[in-house]
């Protein structure tokens, strides 16, 4: 079977997908809960068979912007996976009127390739510093 991309919607977020839990992982690292995603987030899924290959979600959601990470499963890297799940991703944003940023570590400059293949441009880098509250 082909490759499909389908939005990430609460239905999808719930089915039993291989590789779904990671997808449900990396949303609640950065929103509080799935329904928040659900109802103001930005995600996209490049689907083969019942397996996730990419998946590329908004971090964050503001007024007018959102910032776009983006996962490849190790087998499905170098094949353009990840370029056009980051397109449909960019599209999805464009068509909410959100100004969509590209994120992503110094660590991986795979997904730094993605970002230029989609037309980003680096403006900037910034260190970070986490908390483990709790």
């Amino acid at each position: 079977a082909g490759l499909r991309f389908a939005a990430l919607d609460r239905a999808l977020l719930e089915a039993p997908l291989v590789g779904m839990d990671e997808v449900r992982d990396e949303i609640g690292g950065m929103w509080p809960a799935l329904d928040r995603f659900s109802a103001q987030g930005v995600g996209v899924v490049a689907l083969r068979d019942e397996r996730v290959l990419c998946w590329c979600t908004a971090e964050y959601v503001g007024a007018t912007s959102c910032g776009l990470g983006i996962a490849t499963a190790p087998d499905a890297q170098r094949q353009g996976v990840a370029t056009a799940t980051g397109a449909h991703a960019v599209a999805a944003c464009l068509a909410r009127g959100l100004v969509p940023h590209w994120e992503c570590g110094r660590d991986n400059p795979a997904s730094a390739r993605v970002a230029e293949k989609l037309g980003f441009a680096l403006a900037e880098t910034a260190t970070f510093w986490y908390a483990r509250l709790g």
